[in-house]
């Protein structure tokens, strides 16, 4: 492993760490073993900022809602998960010099890697990839004693998935990376056209929107948007 120079890396560190459904634990834990995951392409980011998805609310629950979306089945969790994949930080060590240009750099990382060679990864479906490795939802990692997630103060990440950011971004907006490029994504595939506006689900909620305002498409979508009110949020139709 080559580390930042001048940067002492600790062998154990504080995390958020969920041990059963409904018991959240800081905990110190060991550092990450970057090597044991068998991916050239790992870096350690030290992080900034992380958080909270509504994902992560559904494994706090006892959810898997990786496993409901993309297997379209249940799956029980393992113990010991570090939740936590919306977040910012910056690279200390890296396991292959190819990814050198990225120690030090402050960066927005994707929370997953996908096989890219499996039926759904070759016909642009990898969100269904069964394969998935993901940050901070146990998923693709082997049996582990603990499961690396965002809700540490340090975390694996892929170097080919890590975006650098500038020195003048404060670490809580880039850790909303994420939730902006979902929904770049859903205005893509959606045809979104200057001038609409559309809020869906949790996301807008832990945007920290002060209004959801919805489309006519919320005829269609009544329940997710009878559940977003019943949580709390405020509602607008135009």
């Amino acid at each position: 492993m080559i580390t930042l120079e001048g940067i002492a890396l600790p062998e154990t560190i504080e995390a958020v760490v969920l041990e059963k459904p409904e018991s959240l634990a800081v905990r110190e834990i060991p550092l990450w073993p970057l090597e044991s995951y068998g991916d050239p392409d790992l870096v350690l980011v030290e992080v900034e900022a992380c958080g909270i998805c509504g994902s992560d609310l559904r494994y706090f629950m006892g959810e898997n809602p990786w496993a409901q979306h993309t297997l379209g089945r249940h799956m029980d969790n393992p113990p010991n998960i570090v939740l936590g994949h919306e977040f910012a930080g910056r690279v200390v060590a890296i396991l292959d010099e190819r990814n050198a240009p990225l120690l030090g750099k402050r960066v927005a990382p994707v929370c997953s890697r996908v096989c890219g060679v499996c039926r759904y990864c070759l016909t642009g479906r990898a969100h269904l990839c069964p394969d998935t490795v993901h940050t901070g939802h146990g998923q693709g990692w082997g049996e582990r004693k603990f499961y690396p997630g965002a809700f540490a103060e340090y975390v694996p990440v892929w170097g080919k998935g890590c975006y650098t950011i500038p020195d003048s971004m404060a670490g809580v907006d880039a850790a909303m990376m994420d939730i902006l490029a979902v929904c770049t994504h859903v205005a893509r595939q959606g045809r979104i056209q200057r001038g609409e506006s559309l809020g869906l689900g949790l996301t807008a909620r832990y945007a920290l929107a002060k209004k959801m305002v919805f489309s006519k498409l919320s005829d269609k979508l009544g329940g997710r948007i009878r559940f977003c009110v019943s949580g709390g949020a405020p509602l607008s139709r135009e």
